[in-house]
């Protein structure tokens, strides 16, 4: 009756043994980010033993083709020194010497290959790339040599084995190579490699914010300038200069108005007997006249004596006699348009028009002579719009670059639980 308890004390101390193992075993790391330190002691403490077997496997074949080398070395020094000493004809005997010439520089060359090759970086894309370009050394060797090794073996028998045992080593080397298990090797070489890539990423992030506080820092002192100008400009705009300087402005910019409005009316005038004025031109070959429609204030002022009355004088004519049209309607329309245009009018236009140059120059001049401090922050305000469009830009990049991040940390994540699980050593990975 007393040995069910005693087993269940057994039982149960069993139990917490193996869970205590199993807690031993697993590690969680906890929080928003990966946290690399941890990660990254985790593959130092694990990696020997994930990638134990690769190793063991890649230096056995890398000592197979150094064994196998040796062997084509020693045979190659053999079938160097081979002379034949039977009695063939002389015909026979060359070629089999050239033959055998040819065989020993395609074997010296692949033999310098692999001699090479044995100093391959033991990781996995390098074994890969080593891999396939030896499959390519032996093909092309087997194609280069299997003539020369059919007439030259005909004679030559022994001399050839040691290479050929030194080939098979190596052939079964590369075949190990090519098919040992690295998905071990390559999940923590993967892993690693995206790790350093989320690193660089990061100190891209991290330039990227430090161009973003420079921004901000500019930005302030631009905002900070341009207070205290605007507490500068406040004091000036209760001065007398200030307000004498605004009133002139405030003319100025009526008389443009008003000058280019009784500018507008005249332009009108010649505009509405445009057509009219282009086939009287053309009838008459009068080009000169064109000018008061392309730049009719020009024109006008350069137009000495006012000979374009004469012109319309013309016109007018031209209308009565129905030059331009028949119909009476358009007729009378084009005289009412062309009589709007006389000698006063055009008069009134140049005294006006003179009278305004003559007024802003005088305004210009004055408005030169008060001497007021310039306060332009407008160009201030502009580096400051600069600034938050490089900002902006900045932070879509910075945004991209962090979904980017994230992504490679989840894959980092599954990779690392997967490794966890293969080598038995359960790692938990929280984003």
């Amino acid at each position: 009756m007393e040995e069910i308890p005693i087993f269940k004390m057994v039982m149960f101390e069993f139990l917490k043994k193996l869970f205590r193992e199993k807690e031993k075993k697993e590690i969680s790391v906890n929080g928003k980010g990966l946290s690399f330190l941890e990660i990254e002691r985790w593959i130092g403490e694990n990696r020997g033993e994930a990638t134990k077997q690769f190793k063991e496997k890649v230096d056995s074949g890398f000592l197979l083709i150094e064994t196998g080398s040796k062997d084509i070395e020693a045979g190659l020094n053999e079938l160097e020194n081979f002379n034949i000493e039977r009695e063939i004809n002389e015909r026979a005997k060359t070629m089999i010497l050239q033959n055998k010439d040819n065989y020993i520089r395609s074997t010296k060359r692949l033999l310098d290959f692999f001699n090479n090759g044995i100093k391959t970086e033991r990781n996995v894309k390098k074994i890969d790339d080593f891999v396939k370009l030896a499959m390519w050394e032996v093909d092309l060797f087997t194609r280069q040599t299997t003539r020369s090794f059919q007439i030259s073996s005909s004679i030559i028998g022994k001399e050839f084995e040691r290479i050929l045992i030194g080939l098979k080593k190596i052939s079964k080397a590369i075949v190990d190579l090519k098919t040992m298990d690295k998905t071990d090797e390559r999940m923590i070489e993967t892993i690693i490699n995206i790790l350093d890539s989320i690193k660089n990423d990061e100190k891209i992030v991290e330039k990227f914010e430090c161009i973003q506080k420079e921004n901000n820092d500019h930005i302030n002192a631009l905002k900070e300038t341009i207070d205290s100008l605007k507490n500068k400009e406040k004091s000036l705009q209760a001065s007398k200069e200030w307000k004498h300087r605004e009133e002139l402005r405030e003319k100025i910019d009526k008389f443009e108005k008003e000058q280019e409005q009784e500018r507008a009316k005249l332009r009108n005038l010649f505009m509405n007997i445009e057509k009219v004025i282009q086939k009287y031109a053309w009838n008459r070959k009068k080009k000169d006249v064109l000018m008061y429609i392309e730049d009719t204030i020009s024109a006008l002022r350069e137009d000495d004596g006012l000979k374009v009355l004469e012109d319309l004088d013309e016109i007018i004519k031209d209308i009565e006699e129905n030059v331009y049209t028949n119909d009476n309607e358009r007729k009378i329309q084009f005289l009412e348009n062309v009589n709007k245009i006389d000698e006063l009018v055009l008069l009134n236009f140049l005294e006006k028009d003179m009278k305004y140059d003559e007024d802003l120059s005088k305004l210009r001049d004055e408005l030169k002579e008060i001497k007021i401090e310039e306060l332009n922050y407008e160009d201030l305000n502009g580096k400051i719009g600069e600034r938050d469009e490089e900002n902006l830009k900045i932070e879509k990049k910075k945004k991209i670059i962090l979904e980017e991040i994230y992504s490679k940390k989840k894959k980092v994540s599954l990779l690392l639980e997967d490794l966890g699980q293969r080598i038995e050593r359960p790692i938990k990975v929280g984003l």
